[in-house]
């Protein structure tokens, strides 16, 4: 049986956070608990963001807008989280490219003799 790579790296080493020996108590800590809490800030900040988003929309997305660090690979399927990327509006599959036709050159070449055509009458419109 293959084992699950982790999907994406976050923040989650020497990360100052409330601790349980008292109720004004925090301390440095390490770990997924620590990185866990930035990952699904992100992912609250994107539903605000794209409220029409299923939630494997988000997954998906999140994981596409990631870093890669050649630290990590072999490590993780994706990159390192990178907020910034995740909010931007950019599409889950991009558009397919537009096809643009060029318009006619404006000087043509016919047989040696240079000519110069008019512009076509859209053009400034």
């Amino acid at each position: 049986m293959e084992l699950k790579k982790t999907s994406l790296a976050a923040p989650g080493s020497f990360i100052l956070s409330t601790w349980n020996s008292s109720d004004n108590a925090y301390a440095f800590a390490d770990g997924t608990s620590m990185a866990a809490p930035f990952v699904t800030g992100a992912l609250a900040l994107m539903k605000a963001e794209f409220p029409t988003w299923s939630y494997q929309d988000l997954i998906t997305h999140l994981i596409k807008t990631t870093d890669p660090l050649p630290s990590l690979n072999g490590k993780i399927r994706g990159g390192r989280l990178n907020l910034a990327r995740a909010l931007r509006p950019t599409p889950l599959i991009p558009p397919p490219p537009l096809a643009v036709t060029p318009p006619p050159p404006l000087l043509q070449l016919d047989t040696g003799i240079l000519s110069l055509r008019p512009p076509p009458s859209n053009i400034g419109m």
